[in-house]
């Protein structure tokens, strides 16, 4: 169900843009109660209208970084982080990117530092999210940048032992995943022994959903299925990294108690963006 769900919801932002999934942390100065771009609200409305590279800029990314690729590419649907600025991609890095979507901005942005000597992969398991990537990268002449279809959960199409980065960031993807610790253990698998280096941001909160409480929908707006800090980490460390770090930490969002459930206290939720190295 959440699967079938998860390929119906991104399809559509590939076809029509994206307009009421997660996209960008709160700002400085929205209030407690604020329940942030993924609220059902006119305010989603203005944040159509609203510039997509300042969006962009809201997470962390610079007007030097933006100007450097399709501005096609710059859509306002990351999980509140920019995992490129800390990944220290040098030229000639091999770069996966897990959860790639339809824009490729980390592809695009790994792809211009990586250089024509290397590659950079994108990943991700919905057809409308790969064409558009592709027909993206073609239109604007990136012969060392492609796209791939593959579970983040399963095998993806990458072979062991082979890249040197792994980044993650848009649409939440890893958030989005039923089991958290396989697609870690995915990103694990393809990594170099030694120097191998993940780097993502995603959403943790304070307090996790019951399973019976969780629904389809919340899940594919990045609520529903986002797990505490500790567990998160936890799930990293079960797939095989020993060393992981949290290098950046914003407030994201504020999730307000259901009216039937006034005990309910609801949940913060935290972008955080997340490295570790295999061993």
């Amino acid at each position: 169900m959440i699967l079938r769900k998860k390929l119906k919801t991104y399809s559509k932002i590939a076809l029509v843009g994206n307009s009421d999934s997660c996209c960008m942390p709160l700002s400085s100065s929205s209030s407690s109660s604020s329940t942030g771009c993924c609220s059902n609200n006119n305010d989603i409305e203005d944040s159509k209208n609203s510039s997509l590279s300042s969006s962009a800029k809201s997470i962390g990314f610079n007007a030097k970084e933006l100007e450097s690729i399709p501005e096609s590419s710059i859509w306002g649907v990351g999980c509140g982080g920019n995992p490129i600025k800390f990944a220290h991609i040098k030229e000639g890095d091999t770069v996966v990117d897990f959860g790639s979507g339809a824009e490729g901005i980390d592809v695009f942005l790994a792809a211009n530092i990586v250089k024509e000597q290397a590659k950079v992969s994108g990943i991700d398991m919905t057809d409308d999210m790969l064409q558009k990537a592709r027909d993206n990268a073609k239109k604007h002449g990136y012969i060392n940048a492609e796209f791939r279809q593959g579970d983040i959960e399963n095998k993806v199409p990458v072979e062991n032992n082979s890249i040197d980065i792994v980044t993650s960031n848009n649409n939440c993807v890893i958030n989005l995943t039923a089991n958290k610790t396989n697609a870690f253990k995915e990103v694990y698998r393809i990594l170099k022994p030694k120097v191998g280096m993940m780097v993502l941001s995603d959403l943790v909160t304070y307090k996790e959903f019951n399973v019976d409480s969780i629904e389809v929908e919340s899940w594919c707006r990045c609520i529903d299925g986002v797990l505490t800090k500790d567990n998160y980490i936890k799930s990293m460390k079960e797939a095989g990294f020993k060393n992981v770090e949290i290098i950046d930490e914003i407030s994201y969002l504020e999730v307000e108690p259901p009216e039937q459930n006034q005990e309910d206290n609801g949940r913060k939720i935290t972008s955080l963006t997340i490295m570790a190295i295999k061993d």
